[in-house]
């Protein structure tokens, strides 16, 4: 993975994440990629933990993100609400 800030060719300012196939095979399996705070802060990002996720729909997303820990539990299911006010809750992961 790259992690870099630089300044582009017009001047502005650059955060660059990079992912290899690898990092790319983790996160459709299910494993979300964090960076810690003080990596994040080297970024330029304040104190916070940046993670990176990606998986099937918005929902299974947030049901992973609640699976690993890092939302609490019930997030899922609000957001499953949410979805289906907007006409957009295709769940993922065997739910709709």
């Amino acid at each position: 993975m790259i992690k870099l800030r630089t300044r582009g060719r017009d001047g502005h300012e650059l955060v660059l994440i990079g992912l290899s196939t690898k990092n790319v095979g983790k996160l459709l399996g299910g494993e979300p990629i964090a960076i810690e705070p003080a990596e994040a802060q080297s970024l330029g990002l304040g104190e916070c933990s940046l993670v990176i996720f990606a998986g099937e729909s918005e929902l299974a997303m947030m049901r992973e993100l609640e699976d690993v820990g890092l939302l609490p539990e019930g997030t899922a299911a609000k957001a499953k609400d949410e979805l289906e006010k907007h006409g957009r809750a295709s769940g993922g992961n065997g739910a709709s």
